[in-house]
């Protein structure tokens, strides 16, 4: 950082009743030129500190605006601020130096306001004599404001971080609930699916083909075979599968006329006994 040019310094003495605060030297002292930036260097040498007192400078410019410092410290007795071309505006500037006490909460109290500093901003020759910057007080609130703006927002974002946080635990336990009936609907069909593997075992295959059916199937449909159809009167000349001509030439070997009864060695004859 460059040098300031122009270097301007009060001597502050702090009231002492029934003597009044002063400020010296009370004239005006010539600072620069308008729009000149941190070019002159203004110092308060203090005459007494209290410990935990900081300082602001409130200033009326050339023009009439108003603007404020940060909070300032005092280092070896001496406040010290650099100007911005803010405070630039041609003409006479008042500044006025503000002892202020911070309170625990960091609430501040303006103890004391010292009588006003003047300074001369010289006009240029090839420009206005205004000076369109924002005051400090202005560039402090724009800062206020946008770490308020930022506050907020990641409040905002605690919230909805929290809103999904609850939805998702429903969610989850919605799922778990749609997991546990899918899981025991799974189940289920595999009690089913072993049953009825059991039974398929318990009945046997089923042989689609001509030819003889091959061992372990029980049942035979032949694609080529004829239709089955079934005489209605034993007839020994049938070609039904099961054939009424071998049932019915069963039945006549087994058919005897008498009065013997069935013995031992004819365990299965047909016995007709004629009243």
């Amino acid at each position: 950082m460059a040098e300031p040019i122009y270097k301007i310094d009060f001597t502050v003495k702090r009231a002492n009743p029934p003597e009044p605060p002063t400020v010296t030297p009370t004239d005006v002292q010539p600072a620069g030129y308008y729009g000149d930036d941190k070019v002159a260097l203004v110092t308060f040498a203090l005459s007494e500190v209290v410990d935990g007192h900081r300082y602001r400078i409130e200033i009326v410019d050339g023009n009439g605006a108003y603007d404020i410092t940060e909070l300032l410290d005092a280092v070896d007795r001496v406040v010290s601020y650099t100007i911005p071309a803010a405070w630039t505006a041609a003409g006479t500037a008042t500044l006025q130096l503000v002892e202020i006490e911070i309170g625990e909460d960091g609430t501040e109290t303006a103890v004391m306001y010292y009588p006003p500093a003047r300074l001369l901003f010289e006009a240029r020759d090839n420009g206005p004599s205004g000076v369109d910057m924002q005051a400090r007080w202005q560039e402090l609130m724009s800062a206020a404001e946008l770490a308020s703006a930022q506050a907020r927002e990641a409040a905002q974002r605690v919230v909805a971080a929290q809103h999904i946080i609850e939805n998702g635990e429903g969610i989850a336990k919605g799922a778990s609930a749609l997991a546990a009936a899918a899981l025991q609907q799974a189940g289920d069909a595999c009690e089913k699916a072993a049953e009825a593997f059991e039974r398929s075992k318990a009945i046997g295959s089923v042989w689609v083909g001509s030819g003889p059916m091959p061992e372990g199937y029980n049942l035979q449909i032949d694609p080529n075979g004829e239709a089955l159809t079934m005489d209605e009167e034993l007839n020994a000349e049938s070609q039904n599968p099961v054939s009424n001509r071998a049932i019915t030439a069963a039945i006549n070997g087994l058919v005897t006329c008498g009065d013997d009864e069935p013995t031992a060695d004819t365990p299965g004859t047909l016995y007709v006994q004629f009243i």
